[in-house]
């Protein structure tokens, strides 16, 4: 096997997503069809050496299924949403070195403006029907992923609801 891939739990995982000026690099990119993923998954994989891999499952019961063979300590699977498929509206909110205390309020204050400004264009949202939070926590950093449920743009440059 290339070095650039590799099998987990008979699963092939690449080390790039996208082609590197190292032409002898398989990347995830070039040796799969990604125009059309219809409805299988892109996902990131972080490995136990701090390295990320790339894969396509073609279910999320497929992916649900793979990741039973991890320790829970181990599950670091990430959706990886390409720019021109359809996707709900995201925010991706990264806290360095600040306390949990502090954390939380940035998070709780982008959810209430959130709130407020998807009600000015005429569309209201409630915190326990319409939006979904995600942590994934490391050590240097919290990290918030809030989803706006229910809704979805077309692509990355549609940002209407």
């Amino acid at each position: 096997m290339h070095d650039s891939i590799c099998k987990i739990f008979d699963k092939t995982w690449h080390r790039l997503l996208i082609p590197n000026r190292n032409k002898k690099s398989i990347s995830l990119f070039k040796s799969e069809e990604i125009n059309d993923l219809g409805n299988k998954l892109l996902v990131s994989f972080i490995n136990n050496q701090d390295q990320r891999l790339f894969s396509i499952f073609n279910s999320v019961t497929d992916l649900f299924i793979y990741q039973e063979h991890f320790p829970d300590c181990g599950k670091c699977f990430f959706e990886i949403i390409l720019g021109n498929s359809n996707q709900k509206p995201h925010f991706d909110l990264d806290i360095k070195n600040q306390t949990e205390e502090y954390s939380e309020k940035v998070k709780d204050d982008l959810v209430k403006s959130i709130i407020k400004v998807t009600s000015e264009k005429g569309l209201d949202l409630t915190l326990e029907k319409d939006i979904l939070i995600f942590s994934s926590h490391g050590k240097k950093k919290k990290s918030y992923h809030i989803i706006i449920d229910n809704y979805y743009h077309y692509n990355n440059v549609d940002i209407s609801l």
